[in-house]
């Protein structure tokens, strides 16, 4: 997928505890990413994610319709929400 820079790796700047904090985090670091995009309210774009915490590291998630593959994902850090990787595609 490319590069990010660690301004955009960072943009969140708050560690994460919740599902919500983690799509927030999400959605700060994919618009720094993609600046041009088209801007959705935090409510859209939760009801677009999913978001699971394993050991610390956040796994936030697109939801994709039944029998379909892909879409957008990220691996954030809990302790301070930055990212450490990010999908898209199947």
């Amino acid at each position: 997928m490319g590069y990010v820079s660690y301004r955009c790796a960072t943009a969140y700047g708050l560690p994460v505890s919740t599902e919500g904090e983690a799509s927030l985090a999400a959605q700060a670091i994919w618009y720094c990413m993609q600046p041009k995009l088209a801007r959705v309210s935090p409510t859209q774009w939760r009801l677009a994610f999913t978001a699971e915490e394993v050991d610390g590291v956040w796994y936030v998630s697109e939801r994709v319709p039944d029998g379909y593959t892909g879409g957008l994902g990220f691996v954030i850090r809990g302790l301070d929400g930055m990212l450490l990787n990010y999908y898209n595609g199947a």
